[in-house]
C-alpha cells in the first residue's frame, strides 16, 4: 500500500538525516503521476475520507484519522516536487481538505479519546500535533473504551431496551 511505502520512505530519510539520493527524480516523477485526474481524484477521496475519520474523532475515529493525516503529511513533505510546475494541482486538492481536517481535530479537542501511549507509532514526528491534540489526558479507560466502542454499546442499550419491552407485553 502506498501509505506503508511513504511511512517507510519517511523512516528512511530520517534515519539517514538527509534525503536519499535520486529523491529529487522520484519527486519529479511521482508529481507528475499525481497530478494526472484520476490521481488527483483518489487524493481528494483519500482527504475526504480522513476527514470523515476526524469528524468521528471524538468517538473510533481518531487514530485513523491521524494515520492518514499523518501519511498525507509524508506525502506532502516527502514525496512532491514543490518547484514543479504540476505542483499546483496538487497543492489545490491538499489545501483544499487539510485545513477543514485540522480544523475538526482542534474543535472536537475535549471529547477525543487519546491514544494510548503503547499504540502511539514510533515513527511520528513531533511535528505531527494532531496526536496529541486530545485534551482530556485523564479519561477513564472506561470513558475511552465506551466512546471508541459507541457502536456496540448502542447495540446492547438496544437489546437490553428490547428485552425489557418483551417481558413487559408478555
Amino acid at each position: 500500500m502506498l501509505v506503508d511505502q511513504i511511512i517507510e520512505l519517511h523512516r528512511l530519510v530520517a534515519k539517514e538525516g538527509e534525503p536519499p539520493e535520486g529523491i529529487k527524480d522520484f519527486q519529479t516523477r511521482f508529481t507528475e503521476l499525481m497530478a494526472h485526474e484520476c490521481c488527483l481524484v483518489d487524493l481528494d477521496f483519500y482527504l475526504l475520507d480522513c476527514l470523515y475519520y476526524a469528524q468521528q474523532s471524538p468517538y473510533d475515529g481518531f487514530e485513523q484519522a491521524c494515520w492518514m493525516r499523518s501519511a498525507a503529511q509524508l506525502l506532502y513533505d516527502i514525496c512532491i516536487d514543490w518547484d514543479h510546475p504540476d505542483s499546483t494541482a496538487v497543492r489545490e486538492v491538499y489545501e483544499e481538505h487539510i485545513e477543514e481536517i485540522d480544523e475538526t481535530f482542534r474543535n472536537f479537542a475535549w471529547e477525543i479519546p487519546p491514544v494510548l501511549e503503547e499504540d502511539f507509532p514510533d515513527w511520528v514526528p513531533e511535528s505531527h500535533w494532531w496526536w496529541n491534540v486530545p485534551i482530556r489526558k485523564d479519561m477513564s479507560p472506561e470513558e475511552r473504551d465506551r466512546r471508541i466502542n459507541f457502536a456496540f454499546y448502542d447495540a446492547m442499550g438496544f437489546l437490553e431496551e428490547k428485552k425489557k419491552k418483551d417481558k413487559k407485553d408478555e
